[in-house]
């Protein structure tokens, strides 16, 4: 916890999403003051919260965000929630579809992760970094091998960076979702072959809900998880069991 208990302030991005609405509520409950950050304005941000929108990838988004944070408070978390998924052949791919992908879903949480250390390592405080992969970090799928390249990218950037800044009180953790009922995942549960398909491959029956993936987020940012770094809670199912 922050000094004299005040929880401090939390970076969220992708917070416009289903996870991300969820965690932002979830923070807010506990008294973080948030920054939310997504390409589309949040909608119904809790109460205080500091809106901006615009493209992760831009330094400058990164910036202001981190300048926000600051003038609230104690910096104490990062959220890396924003993601690109779009499936294809893998005979189809070309260079900027792996660049899109990549810079979303690899560049831009390390200088989101980068920025936040360099203001948190060496305060006196604690931090805590939360990055969203995928189980498709440790799976493929057909038509889903760049996503699953650019999530299993930042799953290994994120132990790189656990164990580089471990002395300076950031501590770097992940969450990997399977299959979540989300905007997403909402074009394939439409699709009654594709939903019996994706309900069979969990072991637990069903998509996870966002409020499950939004619990092990909250925990990873809590003084609860304060011994934990370079790890990954993985919230599938039973997805990977199988």
């Amino acid at each position: 916890m922050a000094r004299d208990g005040d929880p401090g302030v939390v970076v969220l991005t992708g917070a416009a999403g289903g996870i991300g609405r969820v965690v932002a509520a979830r923070l807010a409950e506990q008294g973080r003051r948030l920054v939310l950050v997504d390409r589309s304005p949040a909608a119904d941000p809790p109460a205080g919260a500091t809106v901006l929108t615009g493209d992760v990838r831009d330094p400058a988004l990164v910036a202001s965000a981190l300048d926000a944070a600051a003038g609230l408070g104690e910096l104490r978390g990062l959220v890396n929630l924003a993601g690109i998924r779009h499936y294809r052949a893998f005979l189809d791919v070309d260079e900027p579809f792996v660049t899109e992908h990549l810079t979303v879903n690899l560049l831009a949480p390390l200088r989101w992760m980068q920025g936040f250390a360099r203001r948190v390592g060496g305060s006196g405080h604690d931090g805590a970094v939360v990055n969203v992969t995928s189980v498709m970090a440790h799976r493929v799928a057909e038509h889903n091998a760049v996503y699953a390249a650019s999530k299993a990218a930042l799953w290994s950037l994120s132990r790189g960076a656990a164990l580089d800044l471990a002395g300076t009180g950031v501590r770097v953790n992940c969450v990997a979702p399977g299959p979540t009922r989300t905007p997403m995942l909402a074009e394939l549960l439409a699709q009654p072959d594709r939903r019996a398909a994706i309900h069979a491959r969990v072991p637990l029956g069903r998509p996870a809900e966002p409020a499950e993936i939004a619990g092990a987020v909250v925990f990873l940012l809590s003084a609860d998880s304060r011994f934990m770094t370079g790890a990954t809670v993985t919230v599938d199912g039973g997805y990977l069991l199988v």
